[in-house]
């Protein structure tokens, strides 16, 4: 952490907010400085998470991290298993890698029983590679029409290469 004083403001003090509060953040004070909270549902591909600047115009001086938006107690509910709910809780990890999830649990639940099923393999095979097509497919729709990789790269003349296919 920098806590440094901006060099435009004026004094900055630094205390903690409300103790009240269920989160306690940490709080800079002075001129211009602001506050910009993001989160915890953002654009972003990470996990959730509740992400609090402390700022002076561009700078930085103070960033709190608060994660633990998705723990939903699955651990907790999975000790003692293989339950009725079990399955389910695996599938429900992440939106992303339900099938990755689900097969393994299954491969877990079918060594423990020190047995096989051969066609739930070949079965989670499959539904396996729909699942990462799918995660790639969704992956390059958040690509813009307009980014690099879409143009058409000069030649050394100075004009568009042309596809031949």
């Amino acid at each position: 952490m920098r806590n440094e004083q901006p060099r435009s403001a004026g004094e900055v003090r630094a205390e903690p907010t409300d103790p009240t509060a269920a989160v306690d953040f940490f709080r800079i004070e002075g001129d211009e400085v602001h506050e910009v909270a993001v989160g915890p549902v953002h654009a972003g591909v990470i996990e959730p998470g509740h992400f609090r600047f402390q700022c002076h115009g561009e700078e930085v001086l103070h960033l709190e991290i608060a994660l633990g938006y998705q723990h939903r107690g699955v651990e907790r509910a999975l000790v003692g298993g293989p339950g009725k709910r079990s399955l389910h809780h695996a599938e429900t990890l992440a939106g992303d890698t339900t099938i990755g999830h689900a097969t393994a649990y299954s491969q877990v639940v079918e060594a423990l029983a020190q047995s096989t099923v051969p066609r739930g393999a070949g079965l989670r095979g499959i539904a396996l590679e729909l699942e990462r097509l799918a995660n790639h497919a969704g992956d390059l729709g958040r690509w813009p029409a307009t980014s690099a990789t879409c143009r058409p790269r000069p030649t050394p003349d100075g004009s568009a290469a042309t596809s031949s296919t």
